[in-house]
């Protein structure tokens, strides 16, 4: 056999192969799921499987002989960790953090992510945003927004109002707004607070 990143190019039988197959449910020789099906190949022969589920799960099997199959396993999306910070539009400023921790899972070509920050003494200036989300978000709609849920406190907002976010298209920062009467406004720097976020983006 050969590596994956050294298939002979135009030998068929040390290859690739892909296709589409509709598995179907309750089957215990496939998963139980839709897609794409990649197939790895030895002398004609298929050694290996592996396909994606619908839940962003990778499910494979092998064969040593050939005719023999394992089970089919599943791999499940492992969260990684990222480092987000609170800043200014006119000066990012740095803060003391307590707090600050980001994890996310990248499912397809999609970004689930959970923020939580804690911090005093920032000297940035001009409007809050949440900065260095994981990987940038798609650009390929200039429209299209990505709202996210927050949670505050010791945040200083209009009495009445709500704090909302959105992550705006190729970009990794969270712009934050407080919205009132139907009405909304960028949220000034605050030197302390406290912020629970957690959303979703595309990134293709």
């Amino acid at each position: 056999g050969y590596p994956l990143s050294d298939v002979p190019s135009g030998n068929a039988n040390n290859a690739l192969d892909t296709g589409w197959y509709n598995y179907t449910e309750g089957n215990s020789n496939t998963p139980n799921t839709y897609g794409s099906i990649l197939t790895l190949r030895r002398t004609s022969t298929t050694i290996f499987q592996m396909a994606f589920g619908t839940n962003g799960e990778v499910n494979y099997r092998f064969t040593i002989d050939g005719s023999t199959w394992s089970s089919w396993a599943t791999l499940k999306p492992v969260p990684k960790t990222f480092t987000p910070r609170v800043i200014g539009t006119t000066s990012a400023g740095v803060g003391t953090y307590s707090h600050q921790r980001g994890t996310y899972r990248i499912v397809g070509d999609i970004v689930f992510f959970q923020i939580y920050l804690k911090w005093s003494a920032h000297n940035g200036t001009g409007n809050m945003r949440i900065d260095d989300l994981p990987i940038p978000a798609s650009n390929l709609y200039s429209n299209q927004f990505w709202p996210v849920t927050i949670h505050r406190d010791a945040i200083s907002i209009a009495s009445g109002a709500n704090l909302q976010g959105y992550i705006v298209p190729g970009d990794d920062v969270i712009i934050l707004t407080t919205v009132s009467t139907g009405s909304y406004s960028a949220l000034a720097m605050d030197s302390a607070g406290e912020l629970v976020i957690e959303g979703f983006y595309y990134i293709n």
